[in-house]
């Protein structure tokens, strides 16, 4: 077996039996680590001046370690998620962790917030939806060179809301399109209008999210019995932010800004 770069240092060094010990030393002509004198030798009579070269050898093959075992991290990826530099800042970063996880990639899947209407589904997406209005800081938005409509009642507090929040806001409206017989019965051909410039507004959202966060992960092909042409199987391991940590990062900024009397414009001074 191949010894590291670390092991094969230490098995270079050797070891030479003490002769007289008052007078002779640890010798170990490989390792850079030694001197002619020895460690044990400059204290036995040895010149003062030996001993000042050795503090700086021990130095040097101190700092080759620590290179060494930096270098072999590195290329392992041990420590290359830790040295990424994010190019825009968001408080909720503290609350993201990569994990992975695999998607449910079947024809068929089954999910809470998909199929027909239903007082469930409607529930499920409620529910992931409903800690969207957040608080952060003065210094965060002064990070993005941003401002927003202050808490109310709160000193150094704004509103926001994370950008994933509102893609999912979307892909709901678009659901909700789908089945809009449903969902936007009898409207008129204004609110049709509106409508439509809504979900097409969705739609191009989520195009640049889905090109912005650009998943590279792999979709292998395979081929099936009852079919000539080849199929992908997107069943597969993603590197995915751990959801349930960043919803409870969400839940304990979160505040319930849509209720009565909370909010009131500035400007035209009515209460929504």
């Amino acid at each position: 077996m191949k010894a590291s770069p670390v092991t094969g240092w230490f098995k270079r060094a050797s070891y030479v039996p003490l002769k007289d010990e008052a007078a002779e030393s640890y010798h170990d002509s490989d390792s850079t680590c030694s001197s002619s004198e020895g460690l044990i030798g400059g204290v036995h009579g040895k010149s003062p001046n030996s001993r000042k070269h050795i503090f700086p050898l021990v130095h040097t093959c101190i700092i080759a370690i620590y290179t060494a075992v930096y270098l072999i991290l590195l290329r392992r990826g041990v420590i290359a998620a830790r040295s990424y530099q994010h190019k825009v800042w968001s408080p909720a970063y503290e609350a993201v962790e990569k994990i992975p996880q695999e998607y449910q990639g079947q024809l068929r899947i089954v999910s809470p917030y998909q199929g027909p209407p239903s007082p469930e589904v409607d529930q499920a997406w409620k529910e992931l939806l409903q800690y969207s209005n957040i608080r952060v800081s003065g210094e965060d938005l002064r990070k993005v060179n941003k401002t927003s409509i202050p808490m109310p009642g709160e000193e150094d507090s704004y509103w926001v809301e994370l950008s994933v929040v509102h893609e999912l806001h979307c892909i709901k409206r678009l659901r909700q399109y789908w089945f809009k017989d449903y969902y936007f019965p009898n409207i008129t051909d204004e609110e049709r209008r509106l409508n439509w410039l809504h979900n097409d507004h969705c739609l191009e959202i989520l195009r640049q999210s889905v090109m912005c966060h650009a998943d590279v992960s792999m979709i292998t092909m395979t081929w099936e019995p009852t079919s000539v042409f080849p199929a992908a199987d997107f069943q597969n391991v993603h590197e995915c932010t751990n959801w349930d940590k960043l919803y409870e990062w969400q839940k304990e900024r979160s505040r319930d800004l849509m209720a009565p009397g909370v909010l009131v414009h500035p400007y035209l001074a009515s209460i929504i």
